[in-house]
C-alpha cells in the first residue's frame, strides 16, 4: 500500500495507507463526517495538537474532528487558553520576583547597617551579631519566594 501524508489524508478522505478511511475511534461525534465538512485550518491545528497523544495520524485527525463537530473553532480557543496560562504563570513569577528583590533590598540595608556599627563601635558584637540574623532571615525568605 502507498503510505500518503497527513495532508494527503485530509484531502481525499482516505487513511494514510490509501484505502478508504475507517473509524479508527468508534462512537465519536464526527463518525458520520467527512474532513472538508470542517474548516480546514482548525482540523490542520487540530491534527498537528492531537499527535502530541498519538502517532497515527488518521487517529489524530479523528480526534480533532469530533472536537470540531462539537465546537467548530475548538484548536482556536485552546491556543488562546494555553497563551491566558502562559501569562498568568508569567505574572506570578514576576510578582515572586518583585517580592524577592524587596527581601533582597532588606538584606543589603541590614548588611550596610551592621558594617557602619562594626566600623564605628569597639563594643559592637552584639548588634552585629544582630543584624546579622536578621539580614539573614530576609535572605532565606527572598529564597523561598523564588523557589
Amino acid at each position: 500500500m502507498k503510505h500518503v501524508t497527513t495532508e494527503e489524508a485530509m484531502e481525499n478522505g482516505k487513511n494514510c495507507y490509501g484505502s478508504k478511511q475507517n473509524d479508527e475511534i468508534p462512537g465519536g461525534l464526527a463518525d458520520e463526517n467527512k474532513p472538508e465538512d470542517f474548516d480546514q485550518e482548525q482540523l490542520e491545528m487540530g491534527i498537528k495538537i492531537e499527535m502530541e497523544h498519538t502517532d497515527d495520524p488518521e487517529k489524530a485527525k479523528e480526534i480533532a474532528m469530533d472536537h470540531l463537530k462539537e465546537t467548530p473553532d475548538y484548536y482556536t480557543r485552546l491556543a488562546k487558553m494555553e497563551k491566558k496560562a502562559e501569562t498568568k504563570e508569567n505574572d506570578g513569577d514576576s510578582a515572586k520576583g518583585k517580592k524577592a528583590l524587596q527581601e533582597i533590598k532588606r538584606l543589603k540595608s541590614k548588611i550596610e547597617t551592621a558594617i557602619r556599627i562594626a566600623e564605628g563601635t569597639p563594643s559592637a558584637t552584639y548588634n552585629i551579631a544582630q543584624n546579622l540574623q536578621e539580614s539573614k532571615q530576609y535572605l532565606d525568605k527572598a529564597l523561598s519566594i523564588l523557589r
